[in-house]
């Protein structure tokens, strides 16, 4: 089994004081997006995605939807485009090595940023919110 089809099937979990592969199972995923704004609140707040069957299910969807999630960024960052916290947003998250903490707090903010974007003072809130993102 190669490494990226055990990262396909399986999940890392803290099981006392070591990491354990976890297949998870179905339930494990359609309660995962059921409960997808607790548990992105979760991991933008720094939980460890291993420290929860749930979270690890959920950070695994993530990264498979950075793309999506950057591409809705690079949309802000079109309008904004004197913004460098949004393009390093933008960039980190196309790369595909950003953090589930990374990509669940973009996802978290990204209807804040949306809004405020279009507004009077919107281009502090979104560099606030991209800087959040980005720690």
């Amino acid at each position: 089994m190669t490494l990226s089809s055990c990262a396909d099937r399986f999940v890392l979990v803290t099981s006392g004081d070591r990491l354990t592969l976890v297949r998870p199972r179905r339930v494990d995923s359609l309660l995962a997006r059921l409960f997808r704004r607790s548990l992105d609140a979760r991991l933008a707040s720094g939980a460890a995605a291993e420290s929860d069957r749930l979270l690890a299910v959920r950070a695994r969807q993530l990264l498979g939807r950075s793309n999506r999630v950057a591409a809705r960024w690079r949309c802000v960052a079109a309008d904004a485009p004197h913004s460098a916290e949004l393009w390093q947003v933008v960039d980190l998250l196309s790369s595909g090595a950003a953090p589930a903490r990374v990509v669940a707090t973009a996802r978290t903010v990204l209807p804040v940023v949306t809004r405020a974007a279009s507004g009077p003072r919107g281009s502090d809130v979104v560099a606030a919110a991209a800087r959040a993102a980005l720690v």
